[in-house]
């Protein structure tokens, strides 16, 4: 008996993990399809490519029960190389796509008119399978976006000749330098060997004008982060591969206004995604809205709805990026509105470790013992040339000190609003004593310019800038949290009296400003000498004045903001110069 017992306990062992196993296999095969190891997989591919056979189609079985017919249209498979595009035989606006090499391959069948869509991934062993998942978690189709909202009309101004364009493309940039480059592209673009297949666009049609218009929206909403918003194709080509994304803006492709593959900017894929001009998107801010929406999906953002719809309308002028894409001010979000189905940190996931970009250094400190020197000219003015920041993150402040006479300081404080829509950053001003104790402040209830205007006597005073909301997040309002972007300061203060160590504005002049490549620098000093500083307080360059009017190269320093401080016996002349 206990010799029976003993030869019988290996085999129900056995017996029980041969149990586990069929119960795995069949958990797997409810949700994969084993198409088979790979070398099985692409041979046919490989082999049909070599004899150049014409109007490939091959069956893709998914499941069980059923199968597609690929009419592949793009085919270049060899050894230890894989990539194939095709489209699905029997449905409109259905394409499949693989690529890889000897370790593995990856793919998609998707299904845009049908919303399907099904993922093909390699294990370990080597063994090919493709799951059904959903569309929604790998692709991007704005589809019914506009629908229930204000009619579209035919506007004049924005018929498009496509093939007229005659003047170059404006080359831009928002943050030259930025780990991650974000290119918008207007001038055509053929595109082939990746997941869209061959795709020959033709230009967006848009003037320069438009084209400005666009890239400054877009910039916008990107502004709080390290990504450098572009125009310009070398940027973009000579960037990271795995921290760049194209923006194709045409009039060919896709047959909706927009279209993205998810968390594509940091795959190293160049999966571009693509805003198509004409029937809804007719404006310029529809173009860039439906563009920084696709570029978000790229970042791994996802749609912003409700109960009712996939896209949250938004209510009243306001809009969420990933939700509606038509007229209104658009922030980021993370599902504080009434019916919110999407409460991911839209901020949280784009300056996230997965996309490499982070948020954008502070500009200025938070505090008094941190403010910065509002730039104030003899006579009192503040010009918004030398006097701009950006609320990166949401509890981001800004604070400014003003050293002023008697009088009235008034002051203008913008959002970046140079376009209708343009602005992200709705904004609130307060003027602070020299203990930091409020005094004025000024609130646009909204995404207006916040004006300051207070009789005050001599003394120091502080500039507060902040991002604010507006109204109840769970009916008409919204919170604080995507209320980022530029401001701009000008005005008139009392200036105060100035003493016999104060410069003149005749002493020193600095001009161009902005310059791309050279400064002058006019003068009357003996033994001056001057240092070069970014925002951030680091010395870039230094050197001394030898006589009255002198040239600076500065061609060399990267694009952006500097301190140009000039001393001389215990003077100091500060003022920004602006490289572009």
């Amino acid at each position: 008996m206990q010799f029976i017992k003993m030869f019988l306990r290996p085999i129900l062992v056995l017996l029980l993990l041969l149990s586990n196993i069929s119960t795995i296999h069949s958990q797997q095969s409810n949700n994969l399809y084993k198409l088979g190891g790979l070398e099985e997989v692409v041979k046919p591919f490989v082999e049909s490519r070599l004899k150049s056979t014409k109007n490939q189609k091959f069956n893709l079985q998914v499941t069980t029960q059923k199968s597609f017919t690929i009419n592949v249209q793009s085919n270049d498979c060899k050894e230890g190389a894989y990539y194939l595009f095709g489209k699905v035989d029997g449905f409109q606006n259905a394409t499949f796509f693989f690529k890889g090499d000897e370790n593995g391959i990856k793919g998609k069948l998707l299904f845009y008119n049908d919303n399907e869509a099904y993922l093909i991934s390699t294990n370990e062993q080597k063994e090919v399978f493709i799951e059904k998942v959903d569309i929604h978690s790998q692709v991007c189709i704005i589809e019914n976006t506009f629908s229930g909202l204000e009619p579209q009309k035919e506007n004049h101004r924005y018929r498009r000749d496509y093939n007229s364009r005659k003047e170059a493309i404006p080359e831009l940039e928002s943050f030259p330098g930025a780990p991650g480059v974000l290119y918008l592209d207007f001038d055509g673009e053929n595109v082939s060997g990746g997941s869209w297949g061959t795709v020959n666009a033709e230009p967006a049609g848009l003037t320069n004008e438009e084209i400005e218009e666009v890239f400054y929206i877009v910039s916008e909403d990107y502004a709080p982060f390290n990504i450098n918003v572009t125009t310009t194709r070398s940027v973009y080509d000579n960037a990271n591969r795995n921290s760049r994304q194209m923006v194709i803006y045409n009039n060919t492709f896709p047959d909706n206004p927009g279209v993205a593959i998810l968390n594509s900017f940091n795959d190293g894929s160049d999966n571009p995604c693509w805003v198509k001009m004409g029937g809804p998107v007719q404006s310029p801010v529809k173009a860039a809205n439906v563009g920084s929406h696709e570029a978000g999906h790229t970042f791994g953002l996802r749609h912003d709805g409700n109960a009712s719809a996939e896209y949250y309308p938004g209510h009243s002028f306001y809009r969420v990026i990933m939700g509606t894409v038509t007229n209104g001010y658009s922030q980021f979000s993370k599902g504080e509105y009434s019916g919110a189905n999407n409460q991911e940190n839209d901020l949280s996931i784009l300056s996230g470790s997965t996309n490499g970009v982070g948020y954008r250094e502070d500009d200025y400190g938070d505090d008094i013992a941190n403010s910065t020197d509002l730039f104030i000219g003899n006579n009192g003015q503040v010009l918004e040339t030398e006097n701009f920041g950006i609320i990166g993150q949401t509890l981001d402040v800004d604070l400014f000190k003003m050293e002023v006479g008697s009088g009235t300081i008034d002051l203008d404080v913008r959002p970046a609003n140079q376009y209708e829509y343009s602005q992200n950053l709705d904004l609130k001003v307060r003027l602070l004593d020299a203990s930091g104790t409020e005094i004025a402040n000024a609130d646009a209830d909204g995404f207006d310019a916040s004006t300051l205007s207070e009789t005050v006597t001599d003394g120091i005073y502080y500039l507060e800038v902040d991002g604010v909301g507006f109204g109840d997040v769970s009916g008409e309002g919204y919170s604080d949290y995507g209320s980022l972007g530029q401001y701009f300061i000008s005005g008139q203060v009392p200036p105060k009296s100035l003493s016999v160590s104060d410069f003149d504005d005749e002493t020193i002049q600095i001009y161009p400003n902005p310059t791309n490549g050279e400064i002058n620098i006019k003068h009357h000093l003996i033994d001056a000498n001057y240092e070069i500083m970014t925002l951030q307080g680091a010395m870039v360059g230094k050197g001394e004045f030898s006589r009255n009017h002198e040239k600076l190269d500065v061609s060399f320093f990267a694009k952006g903001v500097y301190l140009f401080n000039v001393k001389t016996n215990n003077q100091t002349h500060t003022s920004k110069i602006i490289i572009k």
